[in-house]
């Protein structure tokens, strides 16, 4: 019976010795996941944020690729975007939580208070139940400010030239 308690004893620390190796190999892989991200994050510009849906609350990752431990009511952002915008991210939430559709992009104008930035929010599922109700949605929000600037500068500088080319033909 020793034998055999023995035998079993060092069963035991060999499949320990085995799971501690496969958590630090995880934990490694996971660091370096991370780490990636976050490279990721800051290199695109791009912010990521979680909406629960059952709590009705958003998460903001920071560029760190760290989830912030702080939640915030979706409504906390309705002075930040135009009334049309934060209705057209409420509508595209709703419309996913409701299992309509698996991804949308939405475009969002923020009030002139914050700069005028133009920001577009792409929302996919992130998390479901095992029925296949979404849990989590995550939005990928990159600011469009610059190439919004630099497409209205092209329109200008086309439709003067376009102007002066049309004054000089008249004058011929």
């Amino acid at each position: 019976v020793s034998a055999f308690l023995l035998n079993r004893s060092s069963d035991l620390s060999f499949f320990a010795v085995v799971l501690r190796y496969r958590e630090r190999r995880m934990t490694r892989l996971i660091a370096m996941q991370n780490r990636r991200l976050a490279l990721v994050l800051r290199t695109t510009k791009v912010r990521v944020w979680l909406y629960d849906v059952k709590l009705q609350t958003v998460t903001w990752m920071n560029t760190n690729g760290e989830m912030d431990t702080r939640q915030y009511l979706l409504s906390d952002y309705t002075h930040i975007y135009t009334k049309e915008s934060f209705a057209r991210l409420k509508k595209a939430i709703d419309e996913m939580a409701d299992g309509g559709r698996e991804s949308i992009a939405v475009e969002l104008e923020a009030v002139e208070t914050y700069g005028n930035r133009d920001n577009i929010v792409t929302l996919s599922v992130f998390r479901r139940t095992k029925k296949g109700a979404p849990t989590v949605i995550v939005g990928v929000m990159a600011d469009q400010t610059a190439l919004h600037q630099q497409r209205r500068m092209a329109k200008d500088t086309m439709l003067r030239y376009q102007s002066i080319f049309s004054t000089s033909m008249v004058d011929m």
